[in-house]
């Protein structure tokens, strides 16, 4: 989830969806181009399972999904 999205907070969005009981055991990471520490720290507490920094190595965010997602 990129923290910048329209709208709705990327920071509130996690919030609101892991309120749903259907989807509590959802993946959410967060993707930005904010590197600074309060950004990671700030997608970390709201839920987030992990924070990638653009330009994304998806070869990173491959590998960290099927970590996160028990080899799925």
């Amino acid at each position: 989830m990129d923290l910048s999205v329209p709208k709705l907070d990327g920071l509130a969005a996690p919030r609101r969806i892991l309120t749903d009981p259907q989807v509590r055991g959802v993946v959410i990471v967060a993707v930005t181009a904010h590197a600074e520490p309060q950004y990671r720290q700030n997608a970390l507490s709201a839920g987030m399972d992990a924070f990638v920094t653009k330009p994304v190595d998806f070869g990173f965010l491959g590998d960290l999904l099927k970590r996160l997602l028990g080899g799925k």
